[in-house]
């Protein structure tokens, strides 16, 4: 994969404004979905310092109801040329043309193709009032609507100071960037992306690029497509995105016998069931060689056995996937079962021959 660190200074810049206003209810969310501790905000809390706290009027911009992505974000990602454009040119279109992200703002919360000579109405303003929004965010709305101007320029000057912030972390974690780097696999990510999402992945391409968003480990996948061009992909942690949508009655059963079956992988588990560690640790505690570990726990990482614990500068923590084997454990029975009954051809069980042929 060839590193493009725009992609992900980009989406961080707009990321650090969906964090600053909605921080304790996507922290709540985030750590009942996907574990995700304290220590994982080090970046937003790093930003939060030495930017400029955005203006309150910028909140409808920014509102993110954990489902759907902010008005910004979704105007970003349908109106940004990426590969072909930098951020700031992207702002700078916006300030040059500000009815047409006025006219993405009103239909985003109204649901219907406004006029822009009618977006100051009474009737208009009646009907942002009865949104079933909380309170201050319709205020918020009337408020960005009746000064519009005002706020276009608070946007783009808070996104100016963000991006410039956020380049200079980019700068200073290229490490913890090329790490994650490092245990990334395309074609297992594409694989499993196939089964939960509707985007076409089956061609891949010499030209894919990859980006790292530092605020939450965000992958941002940019693929070549025959009819589009480009197609990118955003994703939560990756493989704890894929682990939280994907469905886990897909795992054949070969490939958890595999990993059972085979002595440096079964003792990988078995250590990572106890603690997390990283592969230099691994390698004090097994008999085996740091280079065949490695080996090992990328090929458990790429089929979502383990996860990432967490990162410490070029150190990698892996911990067991225990929504994994939770979910296979009724695939395995099934599987045993159907030996019984003599049923096991009904199971549509398909051999994964893209596995290790070399399991040492």
């Amino acid at each position: 994969l060839i590193h493009d660190s725009r992609m992900g200074i980009a989406y961080d810049t707009i990321y650090y404004g969906v964090l600053f206003f909605n921080f304790e209810a996507m922290k709540k969310e985030y750590q009942s979905s996907y574990g995700i501790g304290e220590e994982d905000y080090q970046y937003f809390y790093q930003l939060r310092k030495v930017t400029p706290k955005p203006a309150p009027e910028l909140y409808p911009l920014f509102y993110y109801d954990l489902v759907n992505p902010c008005v910004l974000s979704d105007y970003f990602y349908n109106n940004y040329f990426f590969g072909q454009e930098e951020f700031m040119t992207f702002l700078d279109r916006i300030r040059k043309n500000p009815e047409n992200f006025l006219c993405a703002i009103l239909l985003y919360y109204l649901d219907e193709q406004v006029e822009v000579k009618k977006s100051n109405s009474l009737e208009l303003i009646q009907k942002i009032l009865k949104l079933d929004i909380d309170i201050e965010l319709r205020a918020q709305i009337v408020n960005l609507i009746v000064n519009y101007e005002e706020v276009l320029k608070e946007l783009i000057s808070f996104l100016e100071n963000s991006y410039n912030a956020v380049e200079e972390l980019h700068i200073q974690e290229q490490g913890v960037i090329k790490n994650t780097s490092k245990i990334f696999n395309t074609e297992h990510f594409l694989q499993h992306l196939n089964e939960v999402s509707a985007i076409n992945c089956e061609h891949t391409s010499k030209k894919d690029k990859m980006s790292v968003s530092l605020l939450n480990v965000l992958i941002i996948l940019q693929k070549g497509t025959d009819d589009l061009g480009y197609k990118y992909i955003f994703g939560r942690r990756c493989y704890e995105f894929l682990d939280f949508y994907y469905s886990y009655y897909k795992i054949p059963p070969e490939l958890l016998c595999q990993a059972l079956g085979n002595p440096v992988k079964a003792s990988i588990l078995y250590c990572l069931e106890e603690e997390e560690h990283t592969v230099s640790q691994l390698a004090e505690i097994l008999p085996s060689s740091r280079q065949n570990l490695n080996r090992h726990v990328l090929w458990l990482l790429d089929y979502m056995l383990i996860t990432v614990s967490h990162v410490n500068g070029l150190e990698i923590y892996y911990k067991i996937n225990k929504d994994f084997f939770h979910s296979a454990k009724n695939t395995l029975f099934q599987y045993v079962a159907a030996f019984e009954t003599g049923s096991h051809k009904k199971l549509g069980v398909e051999n994964n021959e893209k596995m290790d042929e070399t399991n040492d």
